[in-house]
């Protein structure tokens, strides 16, 4: 009797520990860091035109059910602001990609009951804070045909690659969102494509290269691997680090590479979503002078 005491206290200590809770039951989380979530929601979030007009503001809540890998099955409005900006919001939500609920480290379904929802917040003056410091309020699509399935395809079912622009396919002028007319949306302003792609991404991502100090003062190399989205409105999505450079390395290539801005791939004559790999190279500033050219590739995610 008294060794089954014993056990029986070592049972409750042991499973009364808070770490082992959270290991038993993870709730499904977007693969995109919380920093990363954040400038994707600083770059994707458009506030519609009514709703602006008529100064509506809130937050809205949408419910979701995220199935065993990851693919959301089932999403709606938990808590609506207006219909534009339900709508606006359920289209952003629709961009996320996500890892699933784990239980015990397995991966398992999780019911939209078993969350408390995703909230997204419509706040008409931080939104021109936004506007200003980004450059753009709204989207000036390349093209009207666009795939709606929300696919994503690899570099190599495409039949036109993403491609690096230099300039901006966003509208800032304030007359043309006064205007605003979804059909006229791509005679607002057209990109300037460069003539070689690949060459310019190179020459874009090391003239913005700041060596960290760390990884000089530690002697620090390596590539670092990247892996986003490319969204039909030419804007980043779901970066995920797929290898890590320590000194702060990894941290100095995101925040590069969200800076970019693309003209969307193609299949099909319709704009399709691309996944696309990033390779940047980090080596002693004395050899930059042979600077790496970033590696596109097929990888999925």
């Amino acid at each position: 009797m008294k060794r089954l005491l014993k056990i029986s206290i070592l049972f409750v200590l042991f499973t009364s520990q808070p770490g082992l809770i959270a290991q038993q039951w993870v709730k499904p989380k977007p693969l995109m860091t919380k920093n990363i979530l954040k400038t994707f929601f600083e770059t994707h979030l458009m506030y519609p035109i009514d709703a602006m007009k008529y100064k509506e503001e809130g937050t809205v809540v949408i419910a979701y059910s995220v199935n065993e890998n990851g693919i959301i099955e089932e999403r709606h409005i938990l808590q609506a602001v207006s219909p534009s900006i339900d709508a606006s919001a359920l289209q952003l939500f629709d961009l996320i990609l996500w890892n699933p609920a784990t239980k015990y480290g397995k991966p398992v379904s999780c019911p939209a009951s078993e969350n408390s929802g995703f909230p997204i917040k419509y706040n008409i003056k931080k939104f021109n804070k936004l506007v200003k410091k980004r450059g753009y309020h709204f989207i000036n699509p390349a093209s009207l045909h666009v795939d709606e399935s929300k696919k994503i395809y690899n570099v190599n079912q495409v039949e036109e690659l993403p491609l690096f622009i230099s300039d901006s396919i966003f509208s800032t002028d304030s007359e043309a969102v006064d205007n605003y007319n979804p059909k006229q949306q791509k005679s607002i302003r057209t990109p300037n494509i460069n003539p070689s792609s690949t060459s310019a991404l190179n020459q874009f991502i090391y003239s913005q290269i700041t060596y960290p100090e760390e990884a000089i003062r530690l002697n620090i190399s390596g590539v670092v691997r990247l892996a986003f989205v490319v969204e039909i409105n030419g804007l980043l999505s779901n970066l995920v680090v797929k290898e890590t450079v320590g000194g702060g390395c990894t941290e100095e290539a995101v925040s590069i590479v969200l800076k970019t801005k693309w003209i969307p791939g193609m299949k099909d004559g319709l704009i399709v979503r691309t996944l696309i790999e990033l390779s940047i190279k980090f080596e002693n500033p004395a050899n930059l002078k042979n600077k790496h050219i970033p590696n596109q590739s097929n990888s999925g995610m």
